[in-house]
């Protein structure tokens, strides 16, 4: 297997993840979720292959499903916020509600749905990932359904949601040619003439501007599509000043730039579509999740009370993928305060 075939595979980051949606176009809520959740398990397979952490992964997977939800909504009716528009209801509703317990729940339940069949596999590093990925059906399976362990999530959600840029910035990320924020501001920046003579265009300026307050979780832009999208729209019109208001250049139109030019407009095209294309989608999905976390949702069955599964996990937790001290402290002591639980 090559270097990228194995990315392909086993590769996990967040802009995979969303190219991997992308890519499958779901049209199924629960085709999305499946898909989702094999991909979830490639985190920590191997660490050069893994590039985010198994949080923020399930952090952006429920957000594209809140997405797909939305999409149906804002169709038929964005007021009725808990009608999922599917015939598996209260699945997507629970997996909204506590993603972690459902994706525990569902791997311990359809084990066999999920593993990588190795009968075939020859090439010992081939069979090395495929045992790994394998058994973090089982690892997580029994992770994700302790109480400790979500508490751990649900303390890095709300601290996530104060990026208001966050979701916008990781779409944006997809639409690049190199996945790279950074390499494209890198070739925006200002050449020999334009530095000695100090032309750089007040439209430009205004975007880097916007664009940094657009990011910035102090700022009272931070989030603000509509400012944002105006400082872009800006610097488009200042480069293309025949264009009607909402009128956007073609492909053509920026091809034809040159230099610093090229890059910029081509950036700020990509921002826009990036807003139109998810802004309304997005504002939907959060109050979907919002709603979902206070509705009173029939919970599944964590079955962590359970001797003989307490003793497994104890066995199999040193093998487990470690995020971080903090959760395994959690971890540890959800374990005791459940076996407590389990001899009275």
């Amino acid at each position: 297997m090559t270097i990228e075939e194995k990315v392909t595979q086993y590769g996990c980051s967040i802009q995979g993840y969303l190219k991997y949606m992308k890519d499958n176009n779901y049209n199924n809520v629960m085709d999305a979720i499946n898909g989702s959740i094999k991909y979830l398990l490639r985190n920590g397979i191997d660490e050069e292959l893994t590039d985010c952490s198994r949080n923020e992964l399930i952090y952006v997977i429920k957000n594209e499903i809140a997405k797909m939800v939305a999409k149906q909504q804002l169709d038929n009716n964005p007021n009725d916020l808990t009608n999922m528009h599917s015939e598996n209801e209260k699945d997507i509703q629970q997996f909204l509600n506590n993603p972690l317990n459902y994706i525990g729940t569902t791997l311990k339940e359809k084990e066999k749905n999920y593993k990588i069949d190795r009968t075939n596999i020859n090439n010992e590093e081939d069979d090395r990932l495929a045992r790994k990925y394998n058994k973090n059906i089982k690892d997580l399976s029994r992770l994700l359904v302790i109480e400790g362990v979500k508490t751990v999530y649900d303390v890095y959600e709300n601290h996530q949601q104060e990026d208001k840029a966050y979701h916008t910035m990781n779409q944006l990320k997809v639409s690049l040619p190199n996945n790279s924020i950074e390499e494209s501001f890198v070739k925006q920046q200002p050449g020999f003439f334009e530095k000695f003579f100090r032309t750089t265009s007040k439209e430009y300026n205004d975007f880097k501007q916007a664009f940094g307050e657009y990011n910035d979780k102090n700022s009272i832009y931070s989030g603000n599509d509509e400012y944002l999208k105006n400082a872009a729209m800006g610097y488009i019109h200042h480069k293309f000043p025949g264009l009607k208001d909402n009128e956007l250049p073609t492909k053509e139109q920026i091809t034809a730039l040159s230099g610093a030019s090229k890059e910029r407009a081509s950036f700020c095209l990509d921002v826009i579509n990036v807003i139109n294309q998810n802004s309304a989608i997005q504002q939907q999905a959060d109050k979907i999740t919002e709603a979902l976390s206070n509705a009173d949702i029939v919970k599944q069955n964590n079955n962590i009370s359970d001797d003989n599964f307490h003793k497994d996990l104890k066995e199999d937790v040193n093998d487990l993928n470690k995020e971080n001290n903090t959760e395994m402290e959690v971890l540890d002591t959800s374990i005791k305060e459940n076996s407590m639980e389990s001899s009275n």
